[in-house]
């Protein structure tokens, strides 16, 4: 601690590393599992270590690490409590409020949807046409019967092939 409190930067990376564990599950046990959402534990450690480094050296009396491990969590302790009284304040005076999306679905809000823009429709088709003009007759008949929704079975039964070159073409187009 003395090597901390004269400024080394070795024994405080040192500190850090070696307390830092402690600090975050702290934080993470303080922090109501609603508001997990809403804060970053990670933001609350960094901040108490910021918070630590900061005072003079001759503010904490700490002879033990214990003492340390005290410290750092009553400092993780206020710094999550300000925090949380500031956003309760706040949302007082807010008109909106935060919903999850969960809450947004249930009160009828459509999200978009994974249906394609015409730009992307029209990229897709000329791949399409890209690969299926540069493939054999069979290729070509499999490809279609495929993209019209027929069965893998149905297309082998039609063309009088066998079900594994319908999956070969696939296979092959896939690689």
């Amino acid at each position: 601690m003395a090597a901390v409190q004269a400024g080394d930067a070795d024994a405080k990376r040192r500190l850090y590393e070696e307390y830092g564990p402690h600090l975050l599950r702290a934080v993470r046990r303080r922090l109501a599992p609603r508001m997990r959402s809403a804060f970053d534990s990670m933001d609350f450690a960094q901040d108490v270590w910021a918070s630590f480094f900061a005072a003079s050296a001759d503010k904490y009396d700490l002879t033990n690490p214990g003492q340390l491990i005290s410290l750092l969590r009553a400092m993780a302790r206020n710094k999550i409590l300000e925090a949380v009284r500031q956003r309760v304040k706040g949302e007082n005076r807010k008109p909106v409020r935060e919903n999850s999306l969960e809450g947004l679905l249930d009160g009828g809000v459509h999200l978009p949807g994974p249906e394609q823009t015409p730009s992307q429709f029209a990229l897709d088709e000329e791949a399409w046409h890209t690969v299926f003009a540069s493939q054999p007759p069979v290729y070509r008949c499999i490809l279609l019967m495929l993209r019209d929704g027929k069965s893998h079975e149905t297309i082998a039964k039609e063309l009088n092939v066998s079900l594994r070159t319908v999956q070969r073409v696939l296979n092959k187009l896939n690689e």
